[in-house]
């Protein structure tokens, strides 16, 4: 190989690499959720349930295959950060993730009692969906 195209070479070489390089940062960058992106759940199954220290009516929440996916991925890349849980566009509690949710499962907690814990459960077992957002702190 000649020098010159030696050199033409080591110039692409770098610049492919610095170009791979940009590429990658962003791809990390983008990995991270942003306040504003909602993602829409598929709950498999939600049921009342009593929480034994505080004595309120909590949901537990079983989600599909892709659902536990989703949330696992969310999680993880965003420990510290502030959610909101919505049903219906409601907001029915306010978290900071403080670990990934790798399960697929979780309680919803917030201040209502057994009969509207009721009627959350029934309509998310029956296929309304919840809204997890990431929201500014």
């Amino acid at each position: 190989m000649s020098a010159a195209a030696s050199g033409r070479l080591g110039k692409l070489g770098f610049a492919g690499l610095g170009l791979w390089c940009a590429i990658f940062v962003a791809s990390l960058w983008s990995n991270r959720a942003s306040a504003g992106e909602v993602l829409l759940i598929d709950v498999k199954v939600a049921e009342t349930r009593v929480d034994l220290q505080t004595k309120q009516a909590i949901i537990f929440v079983k989600v599909t295959e892709e659902s536990k996916r989703l949330i696992a991925e969310m999680t993880q890349k965003n420990i510290g950060r502030s959610t909101e849980f919505r049903v219906d566009g409601r907001v029915v509690m306010k978290p900071v993730i403080r670990e990934p949710i790798l399960a697929g499962v979780f309680e919803i907690s917030g201040r209502f009692d057994m009969k509207e814990a009721k009627d959350i459960a029934q309509r998310l077992s029956s296929g309304t969906k919840i809204e997890i957002e990431l929201v500014s702190d």
